[in-house]
């Protein structure tokens, strides 16, 4: 784990990337709606703008969770 860590890609603690995935739901309410239709793609939009906020958050990752909390509205 130490090689990764010295390459400055330490894993994102799954708590903070929810904590990030929870702030861009409330703030793209269109991206929301549209996952609920279906529109999974849409998830995307997300996902850069998670990795703007943290550059380490896996986007495999961000996608799972941000679905998880939409379904779970």
């Amino acid at each position: 784990a130490d090689g990764v860590k010295a390459l400055g890609i330490e894993r994102v603690s799954g708590d903070e990337l929810e904590t990030i995935c929870q702030e861009l739901l409330q703030a793209n309410p269109d991206v929301v709606a549209k996952v609920r239709d279906g529109n999974v793609k849409a998830l995307g939009a997300l996902v850069g703008q998670a990795r703007k906020r943290n550059s380490n958050a896996d986007p495999r990752i961000v996608q799972e969770i941000c679905l998880r909390l939409i379904q779970s509205l």
